[in-house]
This record gives structure tokens, sequence and C-alpha cells, in this order.
């Protein structure tokens, strides 16, 4: 599989569905993309794909510590390896329980799992295989009809009843209060809206910084007549509604008083 670009589909698969993927095969009890700092249920999609590859018993699935998510991951980057999985694993930023990058992380990962795991793979053989925090259930046996499945006979011809007089209306019942698991699923989102505003302030003050850099040397070099960096600094200071530039310096003067 080669490298995914950032606008593959596979990094458009949400939080839910992967919450839910990962409850289905490998975790019952997972529940936040956090939690995938572990490196545990990496290591168990890895095995489910390649049997014996990835050595779970060496797996530290109580993992609690980063050494101890460090040393799954090692376990992991050693399985990428033999199998030639073209993906940086930036162990580091997936250790501090880092939603964005866990989450991109995660998203590669269920992309090549639907590419590559064998078929007919049932979710409680590998729940069993890869070591699962929770034992299947048994499907409970289906109910049979009653009278061995043959329709009710029929109760013959119904009376007919005078309906009763109109009552009047009930008062309007209030909404149910939220389910707790609607409330913990709001709750995660808000997380997750707080996460991602954080990240983008991040992205905005990292790609500032940059650019002011850029700034400074083009500004320092700014009397050599260098036809390309008076175009650098066009586009820097370009405005939003208009095609002529600014000077930020030129207004910074202009508005102290004399």
């Amino acid at each position: 599989m080669s490298a995914m670009g950032m606008m593959h589909e596979g990094y458009f698969v949400g939080r839910k569905e992967l919450i839910n993927w990962i409850r289905q095969y490998f975790d019952p009890g997972f529940s936040k993309i956090e939690d995938l700092a572990s490196g545990v249920v990496y290591c168990q999609i890895i095995d489910s794909i390649y049997p014996g590859v990835v050595p779970m018993s060496k797996v530290k699935m109580t993992a609690k510590t980063e050494v101890d998510f460090i040393h799954n991951f090692k376990i992991l980057q050693t399985a990428f390896g033999k199998k030639k999985i073209d993906r940086y694993i930036d162990v580091d930023k997936l250790t501090k329980r880092s939603f964005q990058y866990n989450m991109e992380f995660l998203q590669f990962i269920k992309c090549y799992w639907d590419m590559h795991a064998p078929d007919g793979v049932a979710p409680d053989a590998v729940l069993h295989e890869s070591g699962g925090n929770e034992q299947p259930k048994p499907a409970a046996p289906a109910r049979k009809a009653a009278g061995g499945g043959k329709p009710a006979a029929g109760l013959g011809p119904a009376k007919r009843i005078n309906p009763p007089p109109p009552a009047a209306p009930p008062p309007a019942a209030r909404p149910p209060p939220a389910a707790p698991e609607a409330q913990q699923d709001l709750a995660a989102e808000v997380d997750e809206l707080k996460q991602s505003v954080d990240n983008l302030e991040r992205e905005r003050d990292f790609y500032y910084m940059k650019l002011r850099e850029v700034e400074i040397m083009c500004q320092q070099h700014e009397g050599e007549n260098v036809p390309f960096l008076q175009q650098v600094l066009e586009i820097l200071y370009k405005t939003d509604d208009a095609e002529e530039f600014v000077n930020p310096e030129v207004v910074e003067q202009a508005q102290i008083p004399a």
C-alpha cells in the first residue's frame, strides 16, 4: 500500500465509526481515541491481518505508563518493518495521548485493514486471538414462534364497540432527559471540537511564525533590488479585497502619533 495523501477517503472516516469498529473487533470496552496511545489496539489490528507477525505475548495489554506505551510501539514498528508497511510511526506524539495524531494514524491503519485483512474475519475470532480485554458473549439462541411457527388461529369477528367520548387532550409531555450514553457522546464531541480548535490555533501560529521569518529575511535584503524578493513581499502584504499590498511597518509608523 502506497502512502496515503491527506485527501484520501480513508482520512474522512469519522470518530464514531472508528470507535464502533474497534469495539466490534478488538476491544468491546473501548471509548476514547486518546486511549490508543498505549499501542495495544494497533498491535491487535496488525496481528489480525498478519497472525504471528506481532508477538502478542510480549505486548503489555494493561499498559499505563509512557514507558510501557513506547515498549508496545517498538513491537509495532518491528511488525511494520517486517511487512514493509509504508507509514512513519511518530511514537513521541502518539504516546502523548494526542487526539489528532492517533486519529490520523487510526484512519490510516483502518484503511490498511480494509485492504489487507483476510476475507471472512469474524469479530469473535479477532477478539480471542488478539487478546481482547473481554471474552465475547455467546450468541443467544433464536426464539421459536409459539405453536411451532404456525400462524395463530383467527379469533373470529370482533364485536363492535362504541367509541368512548372524546377526552380532553393531555398536557404536553416534557421531552425525556438525555440518556447517559447520549450525554457521553455529546461530551466526547465537545472535547473533540475543543481539541480541533486548539490544533487549528497551533497550526495558525506555526504558519504565521514561518511567514514572519520569510518576511524578515526578505526585508534584510530589500535594498538589493532583487525582483524575486519584491514579489515575495507583495504576496505577503496582499490584502483580501485588492491586488495592492500594504507594508505593515508603514501602517505602524502612520499610527504612531508625532
